[in-house]
């Protein structure tokens, strides 16, 4: 009888254990659905069973006054939880956030929400990750559909739905499957900025064709090497762009499909034929995007150069300076800019810090039918200048001479319209500001992406204010480095030494 009564006991344990064990795998992880039912099936089993065998005993046992007390506790903590998980649902279906950072680091920009309400049509973000990266990419795609109603999310497995993967032909983890209507498009959700573009792909009717230029010496789009620029293909290929290459030797003009031609720090010089093929697209009204750095190889460019001088932009061959700017641990060589010219489209909204690395100097060359606008300027003179005479850097003693250097503030970014051909032209003294070793910065990115959506006259997808899950880098000038340091080494601590003498002449004196 006393075994009967251990054996019954452990029994009911275990069918106890494992009712508990099915509500955790039910709510935790239902997408194990296969396992759960089997469990489930398993549990009723040994129940049913364990009723059969022992149905004097459980008769007995639900017969005392103790387990009828039991129950009853059981049954109202029970009702307890059941509210508690009433409001719980009722709270993850009407969720609201509130983000109380200065920076709104947790919230998404303004054209990212008027993009999510824009979708029209029940729409579903699919997250395709391993279940432990959920968690960070979850939070902000459920931004989006806070926004709107007709969005939905839903996360996948990688590791446990493999024909789902490869259905949908997810090669990496985070890969985000925007499912609207018979079309998917899909992206790497590694920031706010991809998201949004993934959304604004589903609702454009086309996507733009980007001609870049090859054969020249340009970046490398698959270089991942910090002079390389991968980075920057792969938030272009996240957006709405078609990017194709470009050999302009092998062609008689440019692609009637191009919606903009770019040419990303050419060290070669460009033959004629090549920049009468240029010229010929832009005074059909083409648009283009030239960043050219300064040419301390003394390669050919004249050409090229005499092109956007015909065009409104005058582009010197000399290095700008920056004093005041000089980034910590490095010197003046990489001009700093907060400070744009707001009446400007590309600019209007935009007030992150920029770097403008090896940056030549930009000027206007005043020619007509062309409106020319500065959009990012060094600092003013004697703080920085242009130094032409580029065989003196190495040396490390330069200084400004009057008649051959260009006094600050110079212009490191510029773009020019022209009025009768409506053509347009934006052209960047510094290659190396969207190059891999810049990708922390995101400002740099978002200021050539601002730049090509103008370019293009798709003021839709001008880009974020952040991306949303890489750190910036925290950039200080040199005066500012140095206030840091006189304040918390001398200045600090001298006041902390001070007011100690103080009290302790007082505790004397008394």
């Amino acid at each position: 009888m006393v075994k009967r009564t251990l054996a019954f006991q452990i029994w009911l344990f275990i069918v106890i254990s494992l009712w508990m064990v099915n509500l955790v795998m039910f709510t935790v992880a239902g997408e194990y659905a296969l396992f759960n039912q089997a469990l489930l099936g398993t549990t009723i089993g040994l129940t049913l069973l364990m009723l059969l065998v022992f149905r004097k005993g459980v008769y007995r046992f639900f017969n005392q006054r103790k387990t009828r007390m039991a129950a009853v506790t059981g049954i109202r903590v029970f009702l307890v939880l059941c509210i508690l998980a009433m409001l719980n649902y009722i709270g993850v279906k009407t969720s609201h956030q509130f983000d109380l950072t200065s920076s709104k680091i947790h919230s998404l920009s303004d054209q990212s929400k008027q993009v999510a309400s824009d979708l029209d049509e029940d729409s579903e973000l699919v997250l395709f990750a391993k279940r432990e990266e959920w968690e960070r990419y979850l939070p902000l795609l459920r931004q989006y559909s806070n926004e709107n109603p007709k969005l939905s999310v839903r996360a996948v497995d990688i590791e446990t739905n493999p024909s789902l993967v490869k259905i949908n032909n997810i090669e990496k983890s985070g890969t985000v499957v925007l499912k609207k209507g018979n079309k998917n498009f899909k992206a790497v959700a590694d920031s706010e900025l991809s998201v949004t573009n993934l959304l604004i792909k589903a609702l454009k009717a086309k996507s733009l064709n980007i001609y870049y230029t090859m054969g020249h010496g340009e970046l490398d789009p698959t270089s991942d090497k910090p002079a390389g620029a991968s980075y920057l293909f792969k938030v272009l290929n996240n957006g709405s762009y078609n990017l194709k290459e470009l050999d302009t030797l092998k062609v008689e003009s440019i692609p009637s499909d191009a919606d903009a031609v770019i040419s990303i720090g050419p060290t070669k010089g460009f033959m004629n034929v090549e920049v009468e093929i240029l010229e010929d697209y832009l005074d059909k009204g083409g648009n283009m995007f030239l960043l050219l750095g300064p040419n301390f190889k003394k390669m050919d460019f004249g050409n090229i150069r005499e092109l956007i001088r015909k065009k409104g932009v005058v582009h010197h061959n000399a290095l700008v300076l920056d004093r005041l700017s000089a980034v910590q641990g490095a010197n003046a060589t990489i001009p700093m800019v907060n400070r744009y010219n707001h009446e400007h489209s590309i600019t209007k909204n935009f007030t992150d810090r920029t770097l403008f690395p090896l940056s030549a100097a930009l000027e206007e060359s005043k020619t007509p039918n062309t409106k020319y606008t500065a959009l990012a300027m060094s600092s003013p003179f004697p703080a920085s200048w242009a130094e032409s005479q580029l065989d003196d850097i190495n040396s490390g003693k330069v200084y400004y001479t009057k008649g051959l250097d260009l006094k600050g503030p110079v212009a490191l970014f510029s773009v020019v319209e022209n009025t009768k051909t409506f053509s347009k032209l934006a052209v960047s003294a510094s290659v190396e500001f969207i190059s891999n070793a810049y990708q922390n910065q995101s400002s740099n990115f978002n200021f050539f992406l601002n730049t090509l959506s103008w370019l293009v006259d798709d003021e839709g997808i001008i880009s974020l204010n952040r991306p949303a899950l890489k750190k910036n880098m925290i950039v200080l000038s040199a005066p500012q480095i140095s206030l840091i340091f006189y304040f918390s080494i001398l200045f600090l601590p001298f006041c902390f030494f001070a007011v100690g003498i103080w009290v302790y002449r007082k505790r004397v004196n008394r």
